[in-house]
């Protein structure tokens, strides 16, 4: 925009050097239609200006690491012929949408963008507009309107647990205790044959020799106590 600025400026020069060499109707013709160029571009940037409007959602303000949320823009600039923006997002925007950095469009009365942002990470992030640079057509004026960026909570992504729990009336078994134990490798308590399977660090190497094939460890809990818990449902 400034290039148009400079543009414009050297324009006005010109028209003003061959008026001041040239006095006659058709230069002083070219000084006034500049200025009357000039002066509808300033009318109509600040009747666009007065009724320039942006809203911003997200379809959702929480969501989980590896889905979607969409960023949606409703920008109005009523009155005039329209306007040049600049859309300038917040640096956290970058991070879940390379779009979102800086975007320049042409405003009609009603626009309405849309993006895409993916959530790859977890955490609290401000995403959306942050400032819109407006500038006429012509690019001579320029205005700021600050925007108030929206907060997307990206949860960590919920996985289904395998359920090891057994059923009503009946004891839990073997696999159920052991998800819910933790081993003691410090306590051995009986020795059994190996398997293809089993880590070599288990084998009991002098009680193999003595028997003349592999053993390995079986190796205790911590916590090994069971516990039965008994729910009356009767209603008094």
């Amino acid at each position: 925009m400034t290039k148009n600025r400079v543009v414009f400026a050297l324009s006005v020069c010109v028209a003003a050097a061959l008026t001041a060499m040239f006095p006659g109707r058709m230069t002083v013709a070219v000084d006034c239609g500049l200025a009357l160029v000039w002066l509808f571009s300033l009318v109509q940037f600040r009747v666009a200006l007065r009724r320039f409007s942006v809203c911003q959602t997200l379809d959702h303000a929480t969501v989980q690491k590896g889905q979607q949320a969409q960023l949606q823009l409703d920008v109005a600039a009523w009155g005039g012929l329209g306007l040049l923006a600049e859309f300038c997002f917040s640096d956290e925007s970058a991070l879940l949408c390379d779009e979102l950095t800086r975007i320049q469009v042409t405003l009609s009365k009603q626009n309405q963008f849309c993006y895409t942002l993916s959530c790859p990470y977890r955490g609290r992030f401000t995403v959306g507009l942050n400032q819109v640079k407006l500038y006429d057509l012509l690019g001579l004026f320029c205005a700021v309107r600050q925007a108030a960026p929206l907060t997307l909570k990206i949860y960590p992504q919920r996985v289904a647990l395998r359920r090891f729990g057994s059923a009503q009336g009946q004891q839990p078994g073997q696999q159920a205790r052991d998800l819910l134990s933790q081993t003691d490798y410090t306590e051995v308590t009986s020795l059994r044959g190996y398997q293809p399977t089993d880590n070599r660090k288990d084998i009991h190497w002098k009680a193999s020799a003595k028997r003349g094939e592999l053993l390995v460890k079986q190796y205790g809990l911590l916590n090994s106590e069971s516990a039965t818990l008994v729910l009356d449902l009767a209603p008094n």
